[in-house]
């Protein structure tokens, strides 16, 4: 058999397998577009149904948080803008039934608190404990469509004396404390935002974790531990604050 004849077999072979599929040109045009737009509509479908699945969620939630603002003087109802503002995120929500998702992080580290001596004496005296902590109060405020500031959650974390020597300490020391850095992580569902572009801030205020009366006599008086040291401050290493709106089907 010649090779010829055997190339000229496989090559028909291959013809009548072509032909059993499609019998002309244009069975084969069809075929080829109906097995395309299959395709398409097979690929459209698995986009939209992604899209849905990202978008639609089933979403419940429970929660509860406390909402108390020191007084500020020349503030009305003594509640404070959020002037010293940590971060800022916004979310145009689209529908009064969606809500949005408030997530952040923050690591935090409180500034070295200085006790004068006349401080240090009642602390020697046994008659004041050291302040072994400072309170970070952190929240969250809404604006909507520049609207004033609303504030919609509040959470309290606490930073600790990182070392603290007594031993040897006397009436007439200047005692420094310095605090621990802390992380803080929190969630929050605001379940009322309004159609439009809403804002969210994040701040943090500090305070003694414990601010007793104490009366230094008769130069400095008599008043709260704190109003006799200088106004707490605190570093930023870390921060992270997010926004998400939810549908819902």
């Amino acid at each position: 058999m010649s090779d010829y004849y055997f190339k000229k077999v496989i090559k028909d072979n291959s013809e009548d397998k072509k032909n059993k599929k499609y019998n002309d040109k244009e069975e084969f045009d069809m075929g080829y577009k109906k097995d395309k737009e299959c395709h398409d509509q097979c690929e459209h479908k698995c986009e939209h149904h992604k899209e849905e699945e990202a978008s639609f969620i089933e979403f419940d939630v429970s929660e509860s948080t406390r909402i108390v603002f020191p007084s500020v003087p020349g503030v009305p109802g003594g509640t404070p803008l959020p002037l010293d503002t940590l971060a800022t995120v916004k979310v145009d929500v689209e529908d009064d039934d969606n809500k949005v998702l408030l997530e952040g992080t923050v690591e935090w580290t409180p500034g070295d608190v200085g006790l004068i001596a006349a401080i240090v004496a009642l602390i020697v005296g046994g008659t004041l404990g050291v302040p072994l902590a400072i309170e970070g109060t952190f929240r969250i405020w809404r604006s909507t469509d520049n609207s004033p500031f609303v504030p919609i959650f509040e959470t309290t974390d606490s930073s600790s004396v990182s070392s603290l020597i007594i031993l040897g300490l006397v009436a007439t020391d200047v005692l420094t404390l310095p605090f621990s850095t802390t992380t803080t992580s929190f969630h929050w569902v605001d379940e009322n935002p309004s159609c439009g572009e809403n804002r969210y801030f994040l701040t943090l205020d500090l305070s003694l974790a414990e601010d007793p009366t104490i009366d230094l006599g008769a130069v400095l008086g008599t008043g709260l531990l704190s109003s006799f040291l200088a106004p707490l401050t605190s570093s930023v290493e870390t921060k992270v604050l997010t926004a998400i709106e939810i549908k819902e089907d």
